[in-house]
């Protein structure tokens, strides 16, 4: 079993291009922290996505 504390787990930025809620003029980002790496499990990977304040994301706006 793998224990992960995820301030030890590293914060990098996400691929693609964050984008604003209507009407956010502050800047926006988004990270990543992986938990399990790609291959490290033949089943399963695992990433905590962090989205700054004024960030959409797609799922909520579909």
């Amino acid at each position: 079993m793998k224990v992960v504390t995820l301030k030890d787990v590293p914060n990098v930025p996400a691929e693609g291009a964050a984008e604003r809620s209507e009407g956010w003029t502050g800047p926006v980002d988004r990270t990543r922290q992986t938990i399990i790496e790609p291959g490290e499990s033949a089943n399963f990977n695992c990433s905590v996505v962090n989205f700054s304040q004024g960030c959409i994301h797609r799922m909520a706006h579909a």
